[in-house]
């Protein structure tokens, strides 16, 4: 096995692996100082300069090659403080990713048509 490093300008969190397309799914925290202030003092409310990242990873049809990298979601921390886990469900014709954050009390779901 030969690993691969892949920078995005981000901090990677949970990754999920969609298991129809093979396609891997990374939260990424983009300011890293204020993620690690908002998850040790939430009520600061420091989620406004956090931002999260939500990419998916597509393999290229030469593995040694390496992945094609595409920004699904760039939030400044208005959406959500901070996401940390980007999972892809399918049911009948509906497709959407659901982002979760475990600070959070909610669940973002965003409707996809090219998932």
């Amino acid at each position: 096995f030969h690993g691969r490093i892949i920078y995005n300008d981000g901090i990677p969190d949970n990754i999920s692996v969609d298991p129809e397309t093979g396609h891997i799914y990374s939260t990424m925290f983009l300011k890293v100082q204020e993620t690690h202030k908002f998850f040790r003092h939430p009520s600061l409310n420091t989620t406004t300069v956090a931002g999260t990242k939500i990419v998916r990873l597509t393999q290229r049809p030469d593995p040694s090659t390496g992945f094609d990298v595409e920004t699904l979601l760039l939030d400044s921390g208005e959406l959500m403080p901070s996401a940390t886990v980007a999972a892809i469900q399918r049911r009948n014709q509906i497709q959407r990713m659901l982002v979760g954050c475990v600070m959070c009390d909610f669940l973002v779901v965003c409707q996809q048509t090219h998932l």
